[in-house]
């Protein structure tokens, strides 16, 4: 069964993008490998062992896949999602604007990626529509709801701190460096409201009666935990996944591609490019690809399990790499870097078979499983024809 999973801050979250540095900045969610080392180290210290077997059932044997929280208002039941990399704003007054009110909107450039791609000589300069000012990639968290759409930026903190000379035990000189965390709290108008964050988690029906006891008290994770740090309580609620409607988006999607296009190429060329059915797959999270040699890559080689790979046709990616760094409580050491597919980034493919149902369960499945490596950690979400791709105008 899904779950929303949510976690309302008690104090600051640290949890810093890279293990050292004099000025660390900080990791604006919850990774879904911090919430998952939090909720085992409070069930070592409050329940069990390793070896007992409800642990073994969550952790090792069949892992439960923990999601990032990402930033979200509570109130709004939603589970929130990474803008993809093709969205884009206007270059001076950037944002939604209907959250925003100065703002010029955001829009998709998938369907001109396509046409970058393969016919580059029509391709003309992206400009805002309101100002004809340039426009750049639009990036962070959303609602995930084109009639309402509303970004969302957790307020951030950065606290200074001084070294301690390990001989005297008083401030060592020319030591000085800063943090920033998560803040507990986010300014709105004249008042101070919480900050939460939330994701989507599957839990059958022993996984969330091993699991709810734990969620019972106050969770720690992230840096500093000993001054207080990185306290939150956790909630679960039932979710509805939406159905996915492949048929209405791949129709959308071609519209937008023929309107582009049909006034510059034959149309046996138009035709030829409209045939098929298009889908994305865009990352919700970070995901650590390898190839059959165990490399990092950024192909999308082993997604499809039941579909002859001649029926698909991989078309383009928009993707970013980045390197994924962490520290394992339990050895006092740091795990090993892994290269990564970074969130946000966008690939589209195309089906040319005949048996569509087969190509639904298929993407269904693979929207349950994910991609990639350490899946139990929150790597490798991903979501399917994605509506953010189907915008015509700014929104």
């Amino acid at each position: 069964m899904n779950y929303r999973i949510t976690a309302e801050l008690l104090s600051p979250l640290m949890i810093a993008q890279n293990r050292q540095s004099n000025a660390s900045e900080g990791i604006p969610y919850l990774p879904g490998s911090s919430l998952r080392g939090a909720i085992a180290a409070k069930y070592l210290r409050e329940v069990g062992n390793q070896d007992s077997a409800d642990f073994q059932r969550i952790f090792v044997d069949q892992p439960i896949s923990f999601p990032n929280l990402l930033p979200t208002l509570e109130k709004e039941r939603i589970v929130p999602k990474p803008l993809p990399l093709t969205a884009a704003s206007c270059k001076r007054y950037s944002g939604f604007c209907h959250s925003e009110k100065t703002s010029h909107g955001v829009l998709d450039t998938l369907a001109e990626k396509v046409l970058e791609a393969y016919y580059p000589q029509f391709l003309r300069p992206s400009v805002c529509p309101t100002c004809n000012n340039d426009i750049k990639p639009y990036s962070g968290f959303w609602n995930d709801l084109l009639d309402q759409p509303k970004r969302y930026k957790p307020s951030m903190v950065y606290q200074k701190h001084t070294g301690i000379d390990r001989t005297s035990g008083t401030i060592a000189q020319q030591v000085f460096y800063v943090t920033q965390a998560i803040a507990d709290y986010a300014f709105e108008g004249n008042h101070y409201k919480k900050q939460y964050f939330s994701g989507r988690i599957h839990l059958t029906n022993q996984e969330s009666d091993i699991l709810l006891p734990l969620l019972e008290s106050s969770i720690f994770a992230g840096a500093d935990r000993t001054r207080g740090m990185g306290e939150f309580t956790l909630t679960l609620e039932d979710y509805h996944m939406p159905m996915l409607d492949i048929e209405n988006w791949n129709e959308s999607f071609k519209g937008i591609l023929k309107t582009l296009l049909e006034n510059h190429i034959d149309s046996a060329a138009l035709d030829s490019l409209l045939d098929g059915y298009y889908f994305t797959i865009n990352l919700d999270a970070d995901a650590i690809l390898v190839d059959s040699f165990l490399r990092p890559s950024a192909q999308p080689d082993h997604f499809f399990e039941s579909i002859p790979e001649s029926d698909i046709r991989y078309i383009l990616k928009v993707a970013r790499s980045k390197s994924i760094r962490g520290w394992n409580s339990a050895w006092g050491l740091p795990k090993a870097d892994d290269l990564a597919v970074s969130m946000g980034s966008v690939y589209l493919f195309k089906y040319d078979g005949n048996n569509v149902p087969q190509l639904k369960q298929e993407l269904d499945q693979l929207r349950l499983r994910g991609v990639g490596l350490r899946k139990s950690e929150g790597f490798g979400r991903i979501s399917i024809c994605d509506n953010f791709h189907l915008i015509k105008e700014v929104i």
